[in-house]
Formats: structure tokens, C-alpha cells, sequence
């Protein structure tokens, strides 16, 4: 506060004042500023941030009360004060009352004893208020900084607490699976332990690939990105190709998305030249965006064991997904793969609690 530069504007009409007050100010810390009259006042106010203003009362033109009332519209943390002369008095008295002026001195007036320590009053008393209110500003930055740590802390902790509930769903789903497919005579099975094997491990492939996007987050990005996002995941077996706008915005759990498209890539490619082709269709109605991922292979048969396979992937992927209003619906014709779509519902307010029961295949 001390570093502070502070402007003192003098106003009188007559010049052999102001120059008295020139000899005067020489050595004071602060930068004087004159002026002759209460028009060329605001001009200088208009180039200048002024601490305080002295004027005197009586002037052609524009009085000083006049002056000081427009300053203070315009500048209002300028301390404003008056050289009066005792007949002015009971108006300036009137004007103090009114809070246009900070303190008035009578002339005739002592430069040392009563301007010059008016003025240094009236700098400190400018330096506390600017202070306050830089303080007041710092506080109220420092608190809205806050509330945006501990209001991203709740969401984050509330991702976790999805995330954790989400995985304990899918682990009753896993073992309920599991003592279903352990009968004997299992459309799975076909008396084939190898199969179950087979099971668990695209069941344990799965769930790591969850573990590994945990805890999920809720973003927004433009439906260009989250197509980014998915063909990186896809290792670019996946050509995207969008229908609508690429520039909407997508609220939801994006990672899970593009998991969800690599898992499903994984399933249908048998090596690395396989391609995948994925049309991405966004529709808006009533409000509410939808995305469709409409995904078809090229002549791809697939075995009892890979229709399984493909229907056990889809099912676990589909109780992942109940908290990120995602689903996948795959069609198999005579062992082929005709389609698979996934349908997303970004931006979809809580609907309550998912039902505990669980779809098991």
C-alpha cells in the first residue's frame, strides 16, 4: 500500500494559488495535478486516476460543489474536498451532510498546518479504501476458488461412489453368471469347459478394461473428438463415419464410450486387417440428443462358441453401461454378423435408481 502512486488534482481560478501550492508540494510524496477550472477538472480526471481532489468553492463557470457532485458520479473512491471561504459555510456544511464532500478547509488556511495534512489524511484514507476493496476482491476470488475445488472434489467423489456401486452390480452380475453357466446341460457349456474357461476370460478382459477408465468422469466434448477419441482406442481398425453436426456438444462418460466401440472392434476383427465400419448418427428431439453407432462387418461368420462369446461381451457390456444410459443390441443372422448398434443418451437427467434386476444370459 505504501508503493502506492497517488494523484492529487488542485482546482482554484486563481493562478498565484496554485502556484503557491506547486512550491509547496514539491517534496510531498505524491504527484500534484492543476487545473483552472471545474470543465478543464474533468479533463484531467479523464487521462488520470485521481486520489484526491481539492477545489475551491467559488469559480466562473462551474462552482466547485458542482464539480465535486459529478466526480463523484463518475469517480466515486476520490476523496473530494473544499477551500471555502466562511460565507460559503452553511452550504458546504449541507454539501458534507450530503456525503459529497470528505472535509472542507476555511480560508483564509495554513499550507503546512491544514491543506497539507488535509491531503496526507486524505491519500491514507484513499490507500485504506482501495486496499479494503482489493482485499474484499482477493477474499471473494479466493472463496469462488473454493467452492470450484470442493464443488469439483463432491463431483468427484460422486463419480467414485457411481463407480463403485456400478462395480459391485457388475460383480453380482459376473457370479450370478457363473453359478447359472456352472449347470449341467448350459447353452453355453455344450459340455465344454473349455468354453467357460473362454468366458471368464472375456469376462476378466472386460472388466479390466473398465478398471482401467475408472473412476469415470462426466466431460463435454464436440462429437468430432469423441470420434477421435474412439478410433485411437480402436487402434484405426474402426472407419467413423458421422452424420450431423461434428461440433455438438456431447455431455457424458466419453471414455466409456470408446471402450465400449474397443470392445466391440476386439470381437469382430480376427487380425489386424480387419476393418470395422461404424456410421455415428446424432439426432436431437424434444431437447435431448441421441447417438447411434450403427457397426457392420464384412461377410463375418462367426461360430456357436463366437455367437456365445459376442452375446456373453454384449450382456456384461450392457450392465456396465446402465449408468451411462448406453446400450449395445447386437443382431447374428445364420451365424453372421449383420449388425451391431450402440445406442448413447448423453446429457440424460437421473431417472432413479437402476433396477436390481439383473439380465443374465
Amino acid at each position: 500500500m505504501g508503493d502506492r502512486h497517488n494523484v492529487v488534482l488542485f482546482v482554484d481560478d486563481e493562478i498565484h494559488i496554485l502556484n503557491a501550492i506547486r512550491r509547496a508540494t514539491m517534496s510531498e510524496g505524491f504527484e500534484c495535478l492543476f487545473a483552472l477550472s471545474g470543465r478543464e477538472a474533468l479533463e484531467v480526471f479523464a487521462e488520470h486516476t485521481i486520489s484526491v481532489i481539492v477545489t475551491d468553492m467559488r469559480m466562473p463557470g462551474m462552482d466547485g460543489l458542482t464539480l465535486l457532485r459529478t466526480i463523484r458520479e463518475n469517480s466515486p473512491k476520490t476523496i473530494r474536498m473544499v477551500l471555502s471561504g466562511y460565507t460559503q459555510l452553511s452550504q458546504v456544511l449541507a454539501t458534507v451532510n450530503l456525503g459529497d464532500i470528505y472535509q472542507f478547509i476555511p480560508k483564509p488556511w495554513k499550507m503546512e498546518e491544514e491543506l497539507l495534512v488535509a491531503v496526507r489524511q486524505g491519500i491514507e484514507y484513499y490507500n485504506l479504501d482501495v486496499e479494503r476493496d482489493s482485499l474484499r476482491d482477493k477474499l471473494i476470488q479466493k472463496n469462488q476458488a473454493y467452492q470450484n475445488i470442493f464443488h469439483e472434489l463432491e463431483q468427484k467423489f460422486s463419480h467414485e461412489r457411481k463407480s463403485l456401486a456400478n462395480l459391485k452390480r457388475v460383480n453380482n452380475w459376473t457370479f450370478s453368471f457363473l453359478k447359472k453357466n456352472l449347470e449341467m446341460g448350459s447353452e453355453y457349456l455344450e459340455n465344454n469347459i473349455d468354453a467357460l474357461k473362454n468366458y471368464i476370460d472375456l469376462i476378466e478382459e472386460l472388466q479390466l478394461m473398465y478398471f482401467d477408465i475408472l473412476p469415470t468422469i462426466t466431460e463435454t466434448n464436440t462429437a468430432a473428438t469423441l470420434s477421435t477419441a474412439i478410433i485411437k482406442a480402436c487402434s484405426d481398425q474402426i472407419v467413423l463415419n458421422s452424420t450431423g453436426r461434428d461440433d455438438m456438444k456431447l455431455s457424458g462418460c466419453h471414455s466409456f464410450v470408446a471402450m465400449v466401440l474397443q470392445a466391440i472392434t476386439k470381437f469382430l476383427t480376427t487380425d489386424a486387417r480387419t476393418m470395422v465400419l461404424c456410421d455415428m448418427m446424432l439426432d436431437v428431439r424434444e431437447e435431448e440428443i441421441c447417438v447411434t453407432f450403427n457397426i457392420t462387418v464384412k461377410a463375418l461368420k462367426l461360430s456357436t462358441f463366437q455367437q456365445n462369446r459376442l452375446k456373453i461381451g454384449c450382456a456384461l457390456l450392457n450392465e456396465i453401461g446402465k449408468i451411462y444410459n448406453l446400450k449395445v443390441l447386437p443382431e447374428v443372422t445364420c451365424g453372421e454378423v449383420a449388425f451391431l448398434q450402440v445406442a448413447w443418451q448423453p446429457d440424460t437427467p437421473d431417472k432413479g435408481e437402476i433396477s436390481n434386476k439383473d439380465e443374465i444370459i
